[in-house]
């Protein structure tokens, strides 16, 4: 008979396209990061601490531009596309004019206003840096219009491939501009040029659906407009809540210079060990990000058929999963912070951990803000997602200020800034998953956050004593940290035996 369906909007709810759908987009979020890590392993040993420090906060400062369109652009032209199918090739077109002209503008400003913005990071030779990377925008613009399209048809293979190869593409561009130049210009140009190749190969496999279907759809493009610009302002919020400690640090951090010392290049330093914190706090955030992608249009679906029951079913499972996941990595890091950044950084920046242990936790705060935030998006309830971002990030900036002004040393300046920021994100994310559960009328389990509360913090504990002296053994020891937290879920009882069953049945698929 095959898997069973319910029909909302005129899309069928396959389940079973669900569950592969999210193993697709997990695979490729997987491989993302990995490519991702295969750069950051290569460049802080091919480029000076300086220099890769510099390399970080202009993609810090340039990627809040490109993942605001970025996500606009996927989750508006994915929220068209899934609640219009007869109108496929509109929402295309619709979502290729409106992104063109932002992008487009995004790149002449960034162009322009380089020496503008090296200036506000207390470093003039940032401006080079920023104009080499100003063309992402608009190819990131409009290959993310490409991969909505698919995503709101259910594609989810077809996604996932363009978004490993882009990954792919990417990190052979990188490495190749840095080992040609030894310099962190020539990685932004290898970055700049794998955008895009992959910005050209969406347009002509996906973009010129939107030429040949020329079904008319009156007033999309406004819609499709009014629907994303709330989301863009949320989007802003949540990729200031990423980068703006990073970027607070390059700007004041430079005072805590050691006498003779150049304030830009100590504040360039101390950029490189907390970006090194930051890259493999972000796990958590990367890894829920597919599940974001799948739970959007159902959720939108679900919204249009007036189906609150199963808006209400997959806010609930959706956010228990995150915890589950979201936890277990955080445990991970939290207990070896430095032994995990030896694993690919040089022993340098092992200072990085002070940052590390904090926001491993604080990132988890962040994937519960940005998993709720989708999913009020495609309610419809934007509104709410604005105010929980932009709270969340007046009061990180608040709370890293004041680490910044205070800290008198290095060491001060990584631990307390990720310490503020830590904070400020878990009390985000605890608002906004309350703003879920009351939104969908769910009720949160409150055995199930003790249970969790207690495998992570038993993991954490426990992991600390594990050895950390070499990768090899760091490695090891993360791998028996990952076995306690799923021990202790399992003797506790939140992990039960149906779970378990799932997760065997949806990796089979």
């Amino acid at each position: 008979m095959g898997e069973t369906t319910d029909t909302d909007a005129g899309h069928p709810v396959d389940r079973g396209r669900a569950g592969r759908g999210f193993v697709w987009l997990t695979a490729a979020k997987l491989h993302f990061m990995l490519a991702g890590w295969a750069i950051y392993a290569y460049l802080p040993h091919k480029l000076s601490q300086v220099q890769y420090g510099e390399l970080m906060i202009v993609i810090g400062l340039v990627s809040i531009l490109n993942n605001v369109m970025v996500s606009s652009a996927v989750q508006g032209t994915s929220r068209f596309s899934a609640a219009r199918p007869h109108a496929l090739g509109a929402a295309l077109r619709s979502g290729l004019l409106i992104f063109f002209l932002v992008g487009g503008a995004t790149t002449a400003a960034l162009l322009l206003g380089a020496d503008h913005l090296a200036r506000a990071e207390a470093d003039p030779g940032l401006a080079p840096l920023y104009r080499a990377a100003a063309p992402i925008a608009l190819a990131y613009a409009l290959y993310a219009v490409c991969v909505g399209s698919l995503n709101g048809r259910r594609r989810f293979g077809a996604q996932a491939g363009f978004d490993a190869s882009y990954a792919t593409l990417r990190m052979a561009s990188m490495i190749l501009g840095a080992t040609l130049t030894a310099t962190a210009w020539g990685a932004l140009a290898g970055y700049t040029a794998g955008a895009i190749l992959i910005c050209g190969a969406g347009l002509l496999l996906v973009g010129r659906r939107g030429l040949v279907d020329r079904k008319r759809e009156p007033g999309l493009t406004r819609a499709m407009l009014v629907f994303v610009a709330p989301l863009a302002l949320h989007q802003l919020g949540v990729n200031l809540l990423l980068r703006s400690d990073l970027l607070m640090i390059k700007s004041l951090g430079g005072k805590v210079a050691a006498k003779g010392a150049s304030v830009a290049d100590t504040a360039s330093v101390l950029a490189a060990h907390y970006s090194a914190a930051q890259m493999f706090a972000f796990l958590p955030y990367q890894a829920l990000i597919a599940l974001s992608m799948v739970v959007f249009p159902m959720v939108a679906n679900a919204a249009a058929a007036r189906r609150p029951d199963h808006m209400r079913t997959t806010a609930t499972g959706a956010l228990r999963f995150a915890l589950l996941l979201g936890a277990g990595l955080a445990s991970v890091l939290a207990a070896l912070p430095a032994g995990v950044i030896d694993v690919v950084y040089p022993r340098a920046y092992r200072a990085g951990g002070a940052s590390l242990g904090p926001l491993a936790w604080g990132v988890l705060g962040l994937s519960l803000v940005t998993l709720s935030c989708a999913m009020l998006n495609a309610a419809g309830k934007t509104l709410r997602v604005v105010l929980i971002t932009f709270v969340t990030w007046a009061a990180q900036v608040t709370g890293v200020l004041l680490a910044l002004t205070r800290a008198t040393t290095a060491a001060q300046v990584l631990s307390w800034c990720a310490l503020a920021s830590a904070v400020a994100l878990l009390s985000g994310g605890a608002v906004a998953a309350a703003v879920v559960w009351r939104t969908f009328g769910a009720r949160p389990s409150g055995p199930t956050l003790l249970r969790v509360g207690l495998a992570a913090g038993l993991a954490t504990a426990l992991g600390s004593l594990l050895p950390d002296r070499t990768p090899a053994s760091t490695v090891g020891s993360c791998f028996v940290i990952v076995g306690l937290y799923g021990l202790a879920l399992v003797l506790s009882g939140e992990l039960s035996q149906k779970d378990l069953a799932a997760i065997r049945k949806l990796l089979a698929r």
